[in-house]
């Protein structure tokens, strides 16, 4: 029988391959399609997955690129009198630390699990999230706890709160090894805490003037905003100034937030301005990176994940297309 014959069998070896490499392309045509599709509309719901950043903006939060174009609108009418933030971009959650409207409603938000994902207590300044741990400060006075509160919690259940140390506790922050650190705005110092929140030293940085954010990287260094001292400071691990590095020229600089990718953003609550820095030098990178942000208090930024673009996968999907139909027009070559 003729090559042409036996191709023609149910069984044949080269219709199987045929067979086998049509599968093939109409797979990769469906996830082309699909591609294409997602690329343009990212889902609104899932926070920090690309480098975004986010600031709280009066009573509602907003997302920007990584190029500090957008300004759309991620949560409305779910933060109240909002002053921290936090983006876990392991899990794509978007923390809120909410003052609330005064009393014991201060609550925090997980994004876009639950708007009021801890709640019924003081006025909620910061907010830090380690694993399973969430730290909040609760910088307002009472009868009962006049230099204030830092609170730990496991996911949304209550663990302990302690007041050692503290006075008047604004920013709050987490290294790799699992230790808090929190600035006291009333005394200028930082404070250093185990996980468990036993005070390791009230005064681990000292001589700032009203510190307010706070931020810690990969390294262990940790970076303060000095909200009357219009200044970000940098210390290392062992808490010494880190001489060299400077930013100054500010307008209340509120909080502070790392990229991970050398990057460090500037929340300037008195003009509604972000801005960018080198993390190394504190040489700016652009003063004016955001601007006319309304009621600025807070900036975040996610962690960008290292995923092919839309458009690469797309030109990987046509070149093997492209590959399978000259293998295809090789087979049926030999197939006649």
């Amino acid at each position: 029988p003729s090559l042409y014959t036996m191709s023609t069998k149910t069984n044949s070896p080269v219709k199987k391959q045929h067979g086998m490499r049509f599968t093939l392309v109409i797979t990769m045509i469906a996830a082309l399609a699909g591609i294409l599709s997602s690329s343009t509309a990212k889902a609104q719901t899932i926070y920090g997955d690309a480098g975004q950043i986010y600031v709280t903006s009066n009573n509602t939060v907003k997302w920007y690129n990584q190029d500090g174009s957008g300004g759309t609108t991620v949560t409305v009418g779910g933060p109240n009198n909002p002053k921290g933030l936090q983006v876990v971009s392991s899990t794509g959650k978007l923390y809120v630390a909410n003052q609330g409207p005064g009393g014991n409603n201060g609550f925090v938000s997980k994004y876009p699990d639950s708007n009021v994902y801890i709640g019924g207590v003081p006025p909620i300044w910061d907010v830090a999230v380690a694993g399973t741990s969430i730290y909040v400060t609760w910088n307002t006075g009472t009868v009962s706890f006049p230099t204030g509160i830092i609170g730990q919690y496991t996911n949304n259940s209550f663990v302990r709160q302690i007041t050692t140390g503290l006075n008047d506790p604004r920013g709050i922050a987490v290294d790799g090894s699992g230790n808090v650190y929190v600035a006291n705005y009333g005394s200028g110092t930082i404070g250093k805490y185990t996980a468990n929140l036993v005070l390791v030293s009230s005064s681990f940085v000292t001589g700032l003037s009203n510190p307010e954010g706070l931020a810690i990287d990969a390294s262990g260094n940790i970076y303060v905003s000095s909200l009357s001292g219009n200044t970000i400071s940098k210390y290392d691990s062992s808490g010494s100034l880190i001489v060299g590095f400077s930013i100054t020229g500010l307008d209340a600089p509120s909080t502070i937030a790392l990229d991970g990718t050398g990057n460090l953003f500037v929340s300037n609550s008195g003009s509604g301005v972000v801005g960018k820095y080198n993390t190394a030098t504190g040489a700016t990178i652009n003063a004016s990176f955001i601007t006319g942000i309304s009621g600025l208090t807070a900036v975040t930024v996610s962690t960008p994940i290292a995923v092919p673009e839309p458009s690469s996968v797309a030109l990987l999907c046509i070149g093997g297309l492209a590959f399978l139909a000259w293998r295809n027009r090789r087979t049926f070559r030999a197939m006649r």
